[in-house]
């Protein structure tokens, strides 16, 4: 596996027929690309070759989102494709549906303890949380941090399916929170900002060490291991970090809490996971919640969230 990781990988013959099918598709080999055409390939006379021609299988798409999918199967000596390959295929047809559920239930898992280090790092409200391994490739990717990778102005993936940022400054900074992933303490952290490519856009990128056994069961398995720590990008809008907005909050008599509380339910977080993030009882947040909303001057969540959007484009203006 070394020298797959370290050359054929990228080598892949067959990522290009299957990286287009949608979740849920199994393919053989040869669909994703015909078998005499293969063989012109490096990729076949190095990997495929020499372990026995192993260019009959069976692979299963699990998550497919464009340049970044994860999926599974096995392959198959060309001597045995007649015998093994159809049985394998209906293994993997009654297999791929559990594996895409116990997917989605492990990613919904790291993603609240992603969220818990967010609190830690005291990330505010709108943080795009992307978690990358030593080769920069996405190990955890937010909703909002899929928005700003779609959109190419922040973040993108270079050609090798890895992060970089567009800002020079900031590649700079990454480079050295990566460089420093291995040998920085437990408590690692850095900040720094973030400028975009789109004029009038600014953001802060905060960087937290998180070593992969906090986050208890994982779906990466082999991908991520335990002895790997990996680091965690929390990059939101300048704007939440105006003095000025907090100050706002404070001139209405909110405490540090009450402000803090207030940013992350404006940003959609749940009562719940603001509770469990902070290692407290909901009852507690939930009256946090109700003071900084009298002090100002709002009844409902929707109104909190619309007044805290007024200010924070007035802050941007």
């Amino acid at each position: 596996m070394k020298d797959y990781n370290s050359h054929y990988r990228h080598l892949n013959a067959w990522v290009p027929g299957f990286q287009g099918s949608a979740s849920g598709t199994l393919m053989s080999p040869d669909e994703m690309m015909p078998y005499e055409k293969l063989k012109k390939t490096e990729f076949y006379d190095g990997w495929v070759l020499p372990q026995g021609d192993i260019s009959a299988g069976v692979g299963g798409m699990v998550f497919n989102q464009g340049d970044r999918f994860i999926a599974f199967g096995g392959h198959i000596r060309r001597s045995d494709q007649d015998r093994l390959e159809k049985p394998f295929h209906q293994m993997m047809q009654l297999l791929l549906p559990h594996v895409q559920q116990a997917f989605e239930i492990s990613r919904a898992m790291v993603a609240r303890a992603v969220d818990f280090h967010l609190a830690q790092m005291d990330s505010g409200p709108g943080s795009a949380a992307i978690l990358v391994d030593q080769d920069r490739k996405v190990v955890h990717l937010s909703m909002t941090a899929a928005l700003l990778l779609e959109q190419g102005n922040t973040i993108r993936l270079d050609r090798s399916g890895r992060i970089e940022f567009v800002d020079r400054g900031a590649a700079l900074e990454f480079d050295r929170a990566i460089h420093g992933l291995a040998t920085a303490d437990p408590n690692y952290s850095s900040s720094f900002p973030l400028r975009s490519a789109t004029p009038g856009l600014g953001y802060i990128c905060r960087t937290g060490r998180i070593v992969p056994g906090t986050l208890g069961e994982s779906p990466f398995g082999a991908l991520f291991t335990g002895d790997t720590p990996a680091l965690l990008l929390a990059i939101q809008p300048r704007a939440w970090h105006s003095t000025t907005l907090h100050e706002r909050l404070r001139e209405h008599g909110l405490t540090q809490r009450e402000t803090q509380v207030a940013l992350r339910v404006a940003d959609g977080r749940s009562l719940s996971d603001i509770a469990d993030a902070d290692q407290l009882s909901i009852h507690t947040i939930r009256n946090q919640l109700k003071s900084a909303m009298s002090k100002l001057g709002v009844n409902r969540q929707a109104q909190l969230a619309k007044l805290l959007a007024s200010w924070q484009q007035f802050n941007r203006g």
